[in-house]
């Protein structure tokens, strides 16, 4: 990549359009910077590339803060650094600018790293990291931060919360995140992190545990299986079931005979049916009293604990 320095006018660079942070003008960092650059003059210069929004101009691509300081400071010229580059490439060259700068947060990064791989398709973790010059983990990790819910990322920016702990806590569904948020802050990060493999157990069982209940509960409705071969066999000797079932359904064509008599084999005929109707509706209803008394046994043994507190 061929690389050119140059004293650039200032009135011929475009501010980038791919920000890793936002400018912050009322910020320390920036009012600190731009009193150095006052006193002891720029020491490393901007890096721009050729503008394709507007020829002979040029979008910057690292040193925004250091544009805008100089141009606060009324100067007229500034030394820059020509490169050509995608904004694929200028995505991944701002995130090798700002890895080292404390102020560039960890959402901020999530944020940067998720625009490059909408740029750039066929980007992987893989050739990421190696762009990065980090392990595919920590890409995958900050990737992470974008499942907190906003208000927990604000604080894990502000360094509220350790990061290693908000990597746990973005693994958390979001109602859980809110309800394990105040440990976050106040925990260490070891015993953290152990409740929130604790918690992540315990939200795939109650998963595990829903799917099932869901599968048999579609199984609550009657289904065909065979009959006995013994009952088989004796129905074919001695009829005793045909008859019967022919006159009370009302059978005069040979079609609805032989459809009621493979009912009958599979426990599908209508006699069959409303008994297993009966049995299910039994069965929900003892499940569901059953949810009532345990229901009601918790809330007597909690109202006997504050009783005991008291």
């Amino acid at each position: 990549m061929q690389e050119t320095i140059l004293q650039i006018p200032m009135d011929k660079i475009l501010p980038s359009y791919l920000l890793l942070r936002m400018l912050d003008k009322r910020s320390m960092s920036y009012l600190e910077l731009r009193d150095s650059i006052k006193e002891s003059g720029l020491l490393n210069s901007i890096c721009v590339r050729p503008s394709a929004r507007r020829e002979g101009y040029y979008d910057i691509i690292d040193g925004m803060y250091r544009w805008s300081c100089y141009k606060d400071l009324n100067k007229t010229v500034i030394p820059a650094i020509i490169t050509e580059a995608d904004d694929a490439k200028v995505l991944i060259l701002q995130i090798q600018a700002n890895a080292i700068r404390a102020n560039t947060t960890p959402v901020e990064y999530a944020n940067q790293i998720k625009k490059l791989f909408i740029a750039d398709p066929g980007m992987t973790f893989a050739i990421l990291s190696t762009e990065l010059k980090k392990s595919p983990s920590w890409i995958k990790k900050t990737l992470g931060l974008l499942n907190l819910i906003p208000e927990i990322a604000i604080r894990v920016d502000r360094g509220e919360i350790p990061l290693t702990s908000a990597y746990m806590l973005a693994k958390l569904p979001k109602w859980l995140q809110a309800e394990e948020e105040e440990n976050a802050i106040v925990m260490p990060v070891k015993e953290f992190c152990r409740l929130c493999q604790d918690k992540s157990m315990n939200v795939r069982q109650l998963k595990s545990d829903q799917r099932k209940n869901n599968y048999y509960r579609e199984q609550l409705k009657p289904h065909p299986y065979l009959q006995f071969y013994r009952v088989i066999t004796a129905e074919l000797k001695h009829l005793a079931v045909g008859p019967t079932l022919l006159i009370k359904n009302n059978i005069t064509k040979p079609i609805d005979a032989w459809k009621l008599a493979i009912g009958w084999v599979l426990h599908m005929d209508p006699d069959n049916i409303k008994l297993q109707e009966d049995r299910i509706k039994e069965k929900i209803e003892k499940e569901h009293k059953a949810v009532i008394r345990r229901s009601f046994d918790r809330h007597a043994q909690r109202d006997k604990e504050l009783i005991d507190s008291l």
